[in-house]
């Protein structure tokens, strides 16, 4: 086992790196359905809309949050959504 597998806190799968892009400001946040939450906070197969991303190691598929790690499983996706758009997402999992 590497250390990858043990330098988390919940995996997720369907990911998506949402880049969130206003006239304020611009960030970025993960979209993901949870495999495991190592801390419990988060039931498997439901999903989760991080705070802003802090790091993001592609090699390692490791995300980093302010007060999380996620790990990235399988394939996944970047998109760039409006604030309303992220706001659906964060709220209700859907954009539509």
């Amino acid at each position: 086992m590497n250390d990858t597998e043990n330098n988390y806190d919940c995996s997720v799968k369907d990911w998506i790196i949402i880049n969130i892009i206003s006239n304020q400001a611009e960030c970025q946040v993960l979209y993901g359905i949870v495999v495991l939450d190592k801390k419990g906070r988060f039931e498997k197969d439901f999903y989760v809309f991080t705070t802003p991303i802090v790091t993001f190691d592609q090699e390692t598929c490791l995300i980093t949050t302010q007060n999380t790690k996620y790990l990235l499983i399988g394939e996944g996706t970047a998109k760039q959504y409006t604030v309303p758009q992220a706001i659906l997402l964060r709220e209700f999992g859907v954009i539509s």
